[in-house]
C-alpha cells in the first residue's frame, strides 16, 4: 500500500517530497518516480489474484527499484553530503530492509506451498 502513498507525494505534492529528500524542487523526474510506485502497487494488488509465479516477478521488480534507490541514497550521501531524513533516513533504512523482507516471505511461501503439496498427495496416496 505505500507505493500508492509514494505515487501521491510523488506526484500531487512533488515539491513537499523534493524538500524532504534534499532535491531541487521542480523536478518532471518526481512524476516520473510517482508512477513507477503506481505500477508497483497494481503488481502488489494482482498478486493477490494472479498468485504463484506472479509474486515472484513482482517481488523481483520491487526489489530492483528499492535496492537501485538505495544505491542511489548511499551515493548521494558519499558524494554530495546529503543527509536530509528523506535521503538518509527511513527512505534508505526502507529501501534496504523491504526487498529482504518480501525475499524471505517469496521463499517461505515457495518452502512451505512446495511441503503442503507433498504431504497433500502422500495423504491421497493412503
Amino acid at each position: 500500500m505505500d507505493h500508492y502513498l509514494l505515487f501521491f507525494g510523488h506526484v500531487f505534492t512533488a515539491d513537499m517530497v523534493a524538500n524532504m529528500i534534499g532535491w531541487p524542487t521542480g523536478s518532471p523526474f518526481q512524476f516520473e518516480v510517482g508512477i513507477a510506485n503506481l505500477s508497483y502497487g497494481i503488481l502488489g494488488i494482482l498478486c493477490w489474484k494472479l498468485r504463484d509465479n506472479f509474486w515472484t516477478a513482482t517481488i523481483i521488480a520491487i526489489s530492483v527499484f528499492y535496492l537501485g534507490d538505495g544505491y542511489f541514497h548511499i551515493m548521494n550521501i558519499i558524494q554530495v553530503g546529503n543527509m536530509a531524513p528523506g535521503n538518509a533516513g527511513f527512505a534508505l533504512y526502507n529501501d534496504i530492509l523491504i526487498p529482504i523482507i518480501l525475499i524471505t516471505l517469496l521463499i517461505a511461501y515457495k518452502y512451505t506451498s512446495k511441503h503442503v503439496k507433498i504431504n497433500n498427495a502422500s495423504i491421497k496416496n493412503n
